[in-house]
């Protein structure tokens, strides 16, 4: 049995009654009158027609796919981010292509060396260490998540962490704690450089010296372990930020572990949240940015990146969330 022949584009031309370069102008979407464009479609839709993605690469010199290679999958911010970059590059049909460095310097270079092997036409990247990472040749279009490496300039989106934990502190400090703790990442990231300072500055500035911080492992059972060795003492902090969401699981993990209910008195600050984090008790302040947006805005960086626009910083804003009944 013959296999069924895939229509080709000059069959779609020849079915809606115009010439292979209106039937290709009109499926592309550019340059052609909307009646005309509308016959096209609907002779390509009768014809079941697909387009030949890898003989449009060879023309065109793009793949229409994008690389992301995110620090960590297990840190459920990264998913919110990627969902944003793929709606945004959806409404361009780009298709986009996640891979996990897992927190490994070495296999995300590898990773990226494998994306520009399959000639993608840009890299979004959130970098596992700001220090040791490579950024990928200059002929490739890079947008970095949240993140700053010195060298050649590239589009980067980043968070406004600063002042978002500074109002979470000062909201601490004025309902009295003077004993505070922070459980944070190191310092190979911008996310948890400027977390860290921005905790430590709004204590200096109140005058307070009693302070713990404790820079770990981006996990949440280093966190877990390092906030009951915090929490199991008769001279435990009043108030824990957190600087991460795996940080603040940690947190809770072992306030569970302990047995602290809210009428320990802590106050828990936690930067970045989820829906589920908002239902623990005790209720806690949080720092919150929209992973969302984050990933669309990347995503257009991107895209105009690749049309040959120079790169730019967008900073997000971040937002106090105040529990109910505080």
């Amino acid at each position: 049995m013959t296999a069924k022949k895939r229509p080709a584009m000059k069959d779609v031309a020849a079915e809606a009654g115009v010439s292979v370069a209106t039937a290709s102008r009109s499926l592309a979407g550019a340059g052609v009158d909307p009646a005309t464009r509308k016959r096209v479609e609907e002779a390509a839709a009768r014809l079941n027609y697909r387009r030949d993605l890898v003989a449009q690469s060879l023309r065109t010199g793009r793949t229409r796919t994008v690389g992301m290679v995110i620090r960590d999958l297990m840190n459920p911010l990264f998913a919110n981010i990627a969902q944003g970059v793929e709606r945004r590059l959806a409404l361009d049909d780009i298709a986009l292509i996640v891979s996990d460095a897992a927190g490994d310097a070495a296999r995300e270079s590898a990773l990226v060396d494998n994306f520009a092997q399959r000639r993608v036409d840009g890299l979004i990247l959130a970098l596992v260490d700001e220090a040791s990472s490579e950024l990928p040749a200059e002929d490739r279009p890079v947008v970095l998540i949240d993140r700053r490496v010195d060298g050649r300039p590239v589009n980067r989106v980043v968070s406004d962490h600063r002042s978002g934990v500074r109002a979470g502190v000062e909201r601490l400090i004025g309902l009295g704690h003077e004993r505070f703790a922070m459980l944070v990442g190191t310092d190979e990231i911008r996310p948890m450089r400027e977390r860290r300072c921005s905790f430590e500055e709004a204590l200096d500035r109140a005058g307070i010296v009693d302070r713990t911080v404790l820079c770990l492992d981006n996990d949440y059972d280093a966190a877990t372990a390092a906030a009951q060795r915090l929490l199991d003492t008769p001279d435990r902090p009043t108030a824990v930020v957190c600087g991460g969401l795996l940080f603040t699981i940690g947190l809770y993990r072992a306030l569970h572990q302990l047995g602290l209910k809210r009428e320990s008195g802590l106050d828990v600050l936690g930067c970045d949240t989820n829906i589920a984090l908002r239902l623990l008790e005790p209720a806690a302040h949080f720092v919150a940015r929209d992973p969302f947006l984050m990933g669309a805005t990347a995503a257009e960086l991107l895209l105009g990146a690749i049309d040959g626009d120079e790169p730019r910083e967008v900073v997000l804003p971040t937002e106090l969330l105040v529990p109910p009944h505080h």
